[in-house]
């Protein structure tokens, strides 16, 4: 059994994409989200795993994601390493393998996360590199304490101190394709479909 899990910032204008929104405006940078959103759940429709939806303060429901095959939770509280590690923990005593994904990738295909369960079945780690340093992805089948501690969110060398602990602790993995979040105006200039 296999659990995809997206985690979601609740949809607010100023809350969210933040450093497109300095370009952009909050408003604007909102309506970014809410398509960011809306082209997440199309990756995710077709897979036929267990799939949940953290979001970062309450349960919504989003008038585009009425679809009673997702489950809501709320994410805990700290910062995103915590958050991580808590949900990592919460679905591996469910699932054999646990993907974990954000909803900023404009570039996810639903190919990507079935190739990374996949991976899970030989690696104990599967990571998505993003283009700016951090990840995309991360998958685990069994929970790697530590993995998500003391680590840099939000800063360009998060991916390459991942890989330095898994490295040091002997946990096998693999990376995936590059692709790129939407954090800044050029980001989301360079999506094709919207």
């Amino acid at each position: 059994m296999a659990s995809v899990v997206c985690f979601i910032k609740n949809p607010e204008a100023g809350k969210v994409k933040t450093r497109l929104a300095k370009d952009i405006g909050a408003q604007k940078a909102l309506e970014v989200y809410h398509r960011l959103l809306k082209y997440t759940k199309e990756v995710l429709d077709p897979l036929e795993t267990k799939k949940k939806l953290y979001f970062s303060n309450r349960i919504e429901k989003l008038p585009y994601w009425q679809d009673d095959s997702y489950e809501p939770e709320v994410q805990s509280r700290g910062n995103l390493g915590a958050k991580l590690s808590e949900a990592f923990s919460n679905e591996l005593t469910q699932a054999e393998k646990v993907i974990i994904i954000g909803s900023d990738c404009a570039e996810l295909l639903t190919e990507h996360l079935e190739e990374a369960l996949e991976t899970l079945d030989q690696k104990e780690v599967v990571i998505g590199p993003a283009r700016d340093g951090g990840y995309y992805l991360i998958g685990l089948r069994k929970f790697v304490p530590g993995l998500f501690q003391d680590m840099p969110w939000s800063e360009p060398h998060l991916l390459k101190r991942t890989l330095g602990f898994l490295e040091k602790k002997g946990h096998s993995y693999k990376l995936m394709e590059e692709l790129s979040d939407v954090d800044h105006l050029k980001d989301w200039q360079e999506v094709d479909w919207k």
